[in-house]
């Protein structure tokens, strides 16, 4: 959803400019969709730590430990599945985060007293003892979905489990700069307006 805003938002100013010099005639009003706003409301969601907990008692244990290093670590969804073990450095308080998105998603977050027993247990359940941590979740989102519903819990995905770390060390009396470090981002403004 937020992508095909993003589309029509630029073809919206495209056409915009096209009337302007006389080469579009139409309305912009009948060429976007019903209701459709270039406004983007952000999602809000995260979990409480009993709604974590009832969400890992209705997944696998293999899965609860995925959706646990994606909470421990801030990985998006991509990073968790090429997440290996030894990206995780106690000496240092460290985990390594393999991302791509950006300049960068590929960086050490720290271990917090938040995270670490969350990551403990990510790496206790983890199916995979070499190399990547996790298997292939194809169904990830439509399962999380179904867990929440037999959990009683409002629905969630793995960016609003990204959310939640964020919102817990902001809990915790973390500043926004130091949240968007561990979240990644370049600047501190998602994790003031949307992450924390």
């Amino acid at each position: 959803p937020v992508t095909i805003k993003a589309e029509l938002s630029k073809l919206a100013l495209n056409l915009k400019v096209a009337r302007h010099h006389g080469l579009f005639e139409e309305e912009l009003v009948k060429v976007f969709p019903i209701l459709y706003s270039s406004k983007h409301k952000p999602r809000t969601r995260w979990l409480t730590l009993p709604e974590l907990e009832a969400l890992f008692t209705h997944v696998e244990p293999y899965h609860a430990a995925h959706l646990a290093f994606i909470v421990a670590t801030g990985a998006r969804r991509g990073e968790s599945q090429r997440a290996e073990r030894s990206d995780v450095d106690w000496d240092r308080g460290v985990v390594r985060v393999r991302g791509t998105k950006t300049e960068g998603a590929a960086a050490d977050v720290p271990i917090t007293r938040l995270t670490e027993l969350l990551l403990r247990f990510a790496l206790a359940n983890a199916p995979n003892n070499e190399g990547v941590l996790f298997r292939p979740w194809h169904n990830l989102n439509r399962d999380v979905k179904s867990a929440c519903e037999r959990a009683g819990i409002t629905r969630c995905s793995p960016n609003d489990l990204r959310r939640t770390l964020g919102k817990w060390h902001r809990n915790a009396g973390i500043i926004p700069s130091q949240i968007a470090v561990m979240l990644r981002h370049t600047t501190s403004k998602l994790a003031e307006t949307t992450y924390a």
